[in-house]
């Protein structure tokens, strides 16, 4: 029996390719293409958010009604429960308590008060300990208009269908929601969004699952951040529309610790965007994302421990990029342009197993760039590709970069700060085109880089601060009076500075009257 074909050239084609790759001569439905296909080309990782699953021992949802909007509210009711619920709405509505008695009500102010008794035994639900009332609320199509919720009750769940309405919820009845769902049948434009105003989940507790359906967002910010981290953490991304308008994007989604995949945020007009995907542990894979010019990017995946990549981000419009993957500890390669920053500290520290580094659109940069504790204790760094004349701080730039073995070219010119700048790179063996003549601190620069055996300088006498080479323990004599002669600054007349020596290989046999005779002083 053949591959099944069809009419469709394009199917009959890729049907063929999979036939002669695979040698298969079987039947092939087309529901089974996709697995060929996969099997052929290795795969790919497929990363799915977590499922929200409602208990299945919450009380069952009732039929929803397409012709009516209606509200359901599940509460959980203890054996000290005697609280009531006030609900308030512009137009008449029937309301079902969900009690014994089912009562159910119609008006536009109704109170109810749920105690232990009020509600049916066998709704109780064990894992917790409570019994449960399950309120509905409904009226005709599109007349709810305004929602008042007032009450101290343990709301669980929360659904709404309708069109447009102004939501109120007061009281402390949403600590423990742990599901929203909001359908509106039309866009929305900058709804108020229970329990949580601009601080998204500000009272809510244990809030996993929420589904926004037509809500645009066009001025202002919206935080979905956790009240408590420890428990409340979404497991699904909000699906908010922004509009071009929106101009702030901080802390957007920060600390919300179980999404794993976030689709795109082209946002043009964004010039605040600082800590937007802050301490998202889980996050792996972000979509395309793109905002105004001279944004703020600080933090923005500062701590995303599983995230493996950003060449998704476009980081060329950012005028801040202080932390930006900070902590990002699956991060193996990193490619970002600095078209616009002016500050890039703390950029990639702490990612310990980032290999590849390359940055892009410095050629002719005319800002100068904080770089300060930019790669710090990326402790498997083998590789950077930069313009170092564009830094003006490199204190800490590569401290702790353990597998660093080679700086091609570190003509820091502008620099005007290098303290630390490659302190405790044990494996480094090779500096190339070294030029500090601006800095006026280099202490503890190359401070315990075991291995460092070759320094070479982009200019003469480009070393006129106190410096360290301590404990380079395979600095040779040859060497050290090599950088003596032709690394240090000629500071006759000037202030003395000292250049330390202490634990190199070379200290005991150097000719120490090379830099003294600079006026500079040894210690060894």
């Amino acid at each position: 029996m053949g591959i099944v074909t069809t009419d469709d050239k394009n199917y009959k084609d890729i049907a063929e390719a999979i036939r002669v790759k695979t040698g298969k001569t079987d039947l092939l439905l087309p529901s089974e293409m996709a697995g060929e296909i996969s099997s052929i080309t290795g795969g790919g990782e497929v990363i799915e958010n977590e499922k929200y699953i409602r208990p299945t021992e919450w009380l069952p949802l009732p039929q929803r009604e397409e012709t009516k909007d209606q509200i359901f509210i599940l509460v959980a009711i203890y054996e000290d429960t005697n609280l009531p619920i006030t609900i308030n709405t512009a137009s008449k509505c029937a309301v079902s308590w969900g009690d014994i008695n089912n009562t159910v009500v119609t008006g536009t102010a109704n109170e109810f008060t749920f105690t232990w008794d009020s509600v049916n035994p066998d709704s109780l639900f064990d894992l917790w300990g409570y019994r449960q009332s399950l309120i509905k609320i409904e009226c005709d199509k599109d007349l709810l208009t305004n929602l008042n919720v007032t009450s101290d009750l343990d709301i669980k769940e929360f659904i709404i269908y309708a069109n447009n309405p102004k939501l109120f919820i007061d009281g402390k009845c949403l600590v423990n929601i742990e599901s929203y769902e909001l359908y509106f049948r039309n866009e929305v434009l900058n709804p108020a969004l229970p329990p949580f105003g601009q601080n998204f989940a500000g009272r809510a507790t244990y809030l996993k699952n929420i589904v926004l359906n037509n809500v645009v967002k066009n001025s202002g910010y919206w935080t979905f951040y956790p009240y408590q981290k420890e428990y409340g953490s979404l497991l699904n991304e909000p699906k908010v529309k922004f509009t071009e308008t929106v101009t702030d994007f901080r802390t957007y989604l920060s600390s919300q610790k179980r999404i794993k995949v976030l689709g795109d945020y082209i946002l043009p007009n964004v010039d605040r965007a600082e800590g937007a995907f802050l301490n998202m542990n889980s996050l792996i894979k972000i979509g395309k994302v793109q905002f105004g010019n001279n944004v703020n990017m600080s933090s923005l995946f500062k701590n995303c421990l599983s995230l493996k990549e950003v060449d998704s981000v476009d980081t060329s419009t950012s005028n801040n990029l202080n932390d930006f993957v900070n902590g990002c500890t699956s991060l193996k390669k990193l490619k970002i342009s600095v078209k616009n920053a002016t500050t890039l500290s703390s950029l990639a520290s702490n990612c310990k197993n980032l290999v590849n580094v390359e940055i892009t659109d410095d050629e002719d940069k005319k800002e100068s760039v904080n770089f300060y504790s930019a790669f710090s204790a990326c402790e498997n760094l083998e590789k950077i590709s930069f313009n170092p004349l564009i830094c003006n701080n490199v204190s800490k730039l590569f401290t702790g970069c353990y597998s660093l073995r080679y700086i091609e070219n570190a003509n820091f010119a502008n620099a005007t700060v290098a303290s630390e700048l490659l302190s405790n790179c044990k494996s480094l063996i090779f500096v190339k085109n070294l030029n500090l003549e601006k800095s006026t601190n280099n202490s503890n620069a190359f401070f315990r880089c075991n291995n460092l055996k070759i320094i070479t300088f982009a200019k003469n006498e480009c070393i006129k601060s106190t410096i360290s080479f301590g404990e380079c323990t395979n600095l040779s004599s040859e060497m050290l009076n090599y950088i003596f002669e032709t690394g240090l600054a000629d500071l006759t007349g000037q202030d003395t500075q000292t250049i330390t020596i202490k634990g190199c290989g070379g200290a005991s046999e150097c000719d120490v009257t090379i830099a003294q005779s600079k006026n500079w002083t040894v210690v060894r």
